[in-house]
């Protein structure tokens, strides 16, 4: 960054998430110098009170080491960037400095479109998912990674990075929803790597299979979320073992009625022999899917039975 003359009507927009810079009118201005860039993404992250002097000093300058420059040093930056961006760019609080009203953030920006996106989402799922593509496309990598040499943003960072995966998962939902489930595939599997044991997620991501017409796929994502739950000691939810069912095709609504009337651990053995058949089915072991079916096939019964059997023998992993 460095002094040149401003346009009093230019839109500026602070950058936050990925390296620390500016926008002008959409052109890219970078801040150079690690406490340059300490001083801007302090004032925005606490743009609505601003940041005391005090504070700026013992972040950016701390003691015992601090210079007896670093407040002149503080305001020596604060005039270039009011040289570069005009005046009110930061303004003066009497015990600090404010960025100002008319300065927009990315990460505002981003946090606000996401909201409303997640307000749309029920009603209208286009809309929603145009607003969080609009959303995610703010961001251009790790926020602050330019200033890690002098504050730790670990904490705000890890908020961002809860609010990103949430954009993903509205951004999958709002696709599934819009009659588009083939679109969603690609947000769920980023956030599966990030987050290998959202069972939610894992769910969601069979559902869009299923959706798509991929039933070899849907069931091969079930089959990886009980292996990965399983490797931590956990074992999945009803709403995933419910899921399976359905993709099987054994979601029975007058066998699951009976089954209500009848006790828990029936449904249990149940979920959990298909859950064996499945996996030997994905493994490409066919026949040790039909011996677990005809060792444990009686908790199906006899309606359930057959299909199960129809349905291994019928597809294979490579279809």
């Amino acid at each position: 960054m460095r002094p040149t003359g401003h346009d009093s009507t230019a839109q500026l927009t602070v950058c936050e998430l990925g390296e620390l810079g500016v926008r002008v009118n959409g052109e890219w201005v970078p801040v150079r110098g690690s406490r340059t860039a300490a001083v801007l993404s302090l004032l925005a992250l606490h743009r609505t009170g601003g940041a005391r002097t005090d504070r700026l000093l013992d972040t950016i300058w701390p003691r015992p080491s601090r210079p007896a420059s670093a407040r002149q040093s503080l305001a020596n930056i604060v005039a270039r960037f009011r040289s570069r961006f005009g005046h009110d760019f930061i303004n003066s609080t009497g015990s600090g400095y404010v960025l100002g009203e008319s300065v927009a953030s990315d990460r505002r920006n981003f946090l606000d479109t996401l909201l409303r996106a997640e307000e749309s989402l029920e009603h209208d799922p286009e809309d929603a998912a145009a607003l969080v593509d609009s959303a995610l496309d703010l961001w251009r990598g790790t926020p602050w990674v330019n200033v890690d040499e002098i504050i730790d943003f670990q904490t705000d960072r890890t908020t961002l990075e809860y609010a990103r995966r949430r954009a993903l998962r509205v951004c999958a939902l709002a696709r599934i929803r819009a009659g588009s489930p083939t679109d969603a595939i690609g947000p769920l599997e980023a956030l599966l790597d990030e987050e290998p044991l959202n069972e939610a997620n894992w769910a969601t991501l069979a559902r869009a299979f299923h959706q798509s017409g991929r039933r070899t796929e849907a069931l091969r994502t079930v089959t990886r979320a009980r292996r990965n739950l399983g490797e931590v000691g956990l074992t999945p939810a009803q709403d995933l073992l419910d899921l399976e069912s359905a993709i099987l095709g054994t979601d029975d609504p007058v066998t699951r009625q009976r089954d209500s009337t009848g006790t828990d651990d029936l449904q249990v053995a149940r979920h959990q022999l298909l859950g064996r058949c499945a996996t030997h089915w994905m493994d490409g072991s066919e026949a040790a899917a039909l011996w677990a079916l005809e060792e444990g096939g009686e908790v199906l019964g006899d309606r359930l039975a057959p299909r199960v059997e129809r349905w291994i023998r019928n597809l294979s992993p490579t279809d």
